[in-house]
């Protein structure tokens, strides 16, 4: 297929169309780009919302989104994946694909129980391992922490950890090839699925520089400005999904020793998530108030600028950092050094 013009699907639990993290922006970067050179793109999505469009154009592509329900249970996995499955089937009998792209196992499961994807050429990009991601979601020093199902809790995390690891290994193996962004996930790969190495290529995720670019010191102190920064002070970034595994309980109580030894110091915690008034009460319970700010959700138009004032940044995580688009899209604003855990991928 070398140099040909391409009709690829990418199938996706998430959407592009609302970018909130790095999945979707991985996603959307690689839709695009396949766009501008001129391939024809379109990406089957789990919608973000019910009021999302059931079609929508997005930067020279098209999505197509599916409802799903919200949530762990087991209606949770076969609506999303019949409806994605029926969806598929839609689309394949109005035209052909040369190559399906899954992006998570959820929707990639319901693409590969349609007879009609079987003979198509498939591409796994894998951002992380799904089962482990839920297991750390839910749980807390190894015991559930929230499951409303009529199981006994640890038995209902226990099946539903299984369920999506044989889900993800089922999709892994149908597919030809294999896309990670880390040597980390690579090393995931080999360990918990055992995918032969001869399957697997590592290109690193990249960095939109015509957005995240640095600023002269003007422009900075500029933006610091309308991003109420107090003055003098030294400005400290993360950009989280307040989520357990991103371990921002860790970085609150570091904050106690940095303001300790240096008072003109400043924090934005970008992000929103399940944690969000655990960490605002621990945040206060440590006289922090003072010294940091929770920001909720940047748009994603607003984050170079974030980006641009920052003195350092911040990423912090407790494990499974497949690869941090974050730190990427910080150093290309010359944002000064991370602090990243040894866990982050490599």
């Amino acid at each position: 297929m070398t140099g040909e013009k391409l009709q690829v699907l990418f199938i996706a639990d998430v959407s592009p169309i609302r970018v909130i993290g790095g999945a979707e922006r991985v996603l959307y970067e690689h839709m695009r780009r396949l766009a501008h050179g001129g391939h024809a793109i379109q990406c089957l999505a789990r919608a973000p919302g019910r009021e999302a469009e059931a079609q929508a154009q997005m930067d020279g592509t098209v999505v197509h989104h599916f409802l799903g329900a919200s949530g762990s249970s087991i209606s949770f996995f076969l609506l999303s994946v019949w409806n994605c499955r029926k969806r598929f089937q839609q689309l394949r009998k109005e035209q052909a694909f040369d190559l399906l792209n899954f992006q998570q196992p959820l929707s990639a499961l319901g693409v590969l129980t349609a007879r009609e994807s079987w003979k198509i050429p498939k591409l796994y990009t894998f951002h992380s391992l799904w089962f482990r991601e839920y297991e750390i979601r839910v749980t807390r020093n190894g015991r559930p922490t929230d499951f409303r199902g009529r199981l006994p809790s640890w038995l209902g995390v226990r099946l539903n950890t299984g369920l999506r690891r044989i889900i993800e290994r089922i999709c892994l193996k149908a597919s030809d090839r294999i896309l990670v962004l880390s040597e980390f996930s690579r090393e995931q790969l080999l360990r918990y699925h055992r995918v032969p190495a001869s399957k697997i290529s590592l290109i690193p995720g990249g960095v939109d520089t015509s957005r995240f670019i640095p600023r002269s010191d003007p422009e900075r102190q500029a933006i610091r400005r309308r991003l109420v920064v107090p003055e003098g002070a030294s400005l400290l970034l993360t950009v989280r999904n307040l989520q357990p595994r991103m371990g921002l309980e860790n970085l609150i109580q570091a904050m106690v020793k940095v303001v300790a030894q240096r008072r003109e110091v400043y924090l934005i915690l970008g992000g929103a998530g399940p944690l969000e008034k655990e960490l605002r009460a621990l945040a206060a319970r440590l006289a922090l108030d003072p010294y940091l700010r929770f920001e909720g959700f940047i748009p994603e138009a607003r984050l170079p600028e974030y980006y641009q004032a920052a003195d350092f940044f911040l990423l912090p995580t407790r494990c499974m950092e497949g690869f941090g688009m974050v730190t990427v899209e910080a150093l290309a604003c010359v944002v000064h050094p991370c602090w990243v855990r040894r866990s982050v991928g490599r």
